[in-house]
């Protein structure tokens, strides 16, 4: 075997290997992202990849090109190996964004399709809330979330960012595994921030989300109605289709939420930011296929959000409207 064809088998072993990883990242970035953990990282390692195949285009191009057609060949490859400079890391722009927002919308359902499991035993965590306030009644405990609220209603309202600042996830697992063994409790030793995130956490556990996802539909009329009376009903009928256990359940969650947002100066946290920190929590998002249109998502999001900001300021109104005979 000749040096030229050492060189030429080389150069195709070369060529296989590459276009081998190439197309095992493809397909690994072409999977759906399960979480937003997911996908950031798919969404870099598109960006990545397209980027370089675009600069290494302006060279490869006008090689290719003058190996098949010559000198008309090469200029050829010039203007495609400079067009793909452009419209490879753009791709790769929308390729990461679209990854990373469809990550964040497929969160809730990677938390609730590990929800069974991640908490098999316990009082609370990964049990319905129907369930858990039944066994606080008849054990004579206050609820975990009861706790917590009136927790963060006397200590909470007035520190900046509460629920939007993550706070120590040693200390949430911490809280998490003594609640579910029936440890009692004392929240005056955690952070604002470590409390604040065991009701993230708490919700994002629940089988089924205090409004059941069911009624996704239903959340997401409601945002779009214009006529702030209309929606105040709508909500209440909506809020009365559900058990008792929930209506008086999201009756202390948004009695927070409302004495959160009139702090609003003093936390920096308006209706709307609140919103986006608990929405996904209050009701879990439907899963979304791979070619749903990412305007669409973030449209809907935005929509539902326009919803739970109503019921938020207008807490007194549509709470003392709410039949808890049943």
């Amino acid at each position: 075997m000749t040096s030229e064809e050492i060189n030429q088998t080389n150069t195709t072993l070369f060529r296989s290997d590459s276009q081998g990883r190439q197309s095992k990242v493809e397909m690994w970035t072409k999977k759906r992202p399960n979480h937003a953990a997911d996908g950031l990282a798919k969404g870099f390692v598109s960006f990545g990849s397209k980027t370089i195949r675009g600069i290494t285009g302006v060279v490869s191009e006008p090689v290719k090109g003058a190996q098949n057609d010559g000198a008309a060949g090469f200029f050829k490859g010039v203007g495609m190996g400079l067009t793909g400079l452009v419209t490879k890391p753009v791709s790769g722009v929308v390729d990461f964004t679209s990854m990373t927002v469809q990550g964040v919308v497929n969160t809730p359902q990677a938390i609730g399709k590990n929800r069974t499991t991640e908490y098999t035993i316990g009082i609370y965590f990964g049990v319905p809330v129907e369930v858990s306030w039944q066994y606080c009644n008849e054990t004579k405990r206050v609820h975990l979330l009861l706790q917590c609220i009136r927790h963060l209603e006397i200590y909470g309202l007035e520190q900046e960012g509460l629920f939007r600042t993550a706070g120590s996830v040693d200390d949430i697992q911490d809280l998490i595994d003594k609640f579910d063994r029936g440890v009692s409790i004392e929240l005056s030793e955690y952070d604002i921030d470590v409390v604040c995130g065991l009701v993230q956490a708490y919700l994002k556990a629940l089988p089924q989300s205090l409004i059941p996802q069911e009624l996704f539909a239903a959340v997401l009329a409601i945002g779009l109605m214009e006529d702030e009376n209309t929606k105040i009903t709508t909500i209440v009928n909506l809020l009365n289709s559900l058990t008792y256990v929930k209506k008086a359940v999201l009756h202390k969650v948004f009695f927070l939420l409302n004495a959160i947002y009139g702090k609003r100066d003093v936390n920096r946290m308006n209706s709307s930011n609140i919103a986006i920190c608990l929405t996904g929590k209050i009701i879990f998002f439907p899963e979304y296929p791979p070619e749903a249109n990412m305007q669409t998502i973030f449209e809907e999001t935005a929509i539902v959000q326009t919803a739970i900001v109503a019921m938020i300021e207008n807490f007194d109104q549509i709470f003392r409207s709410i039949d808890y005979s049943t």
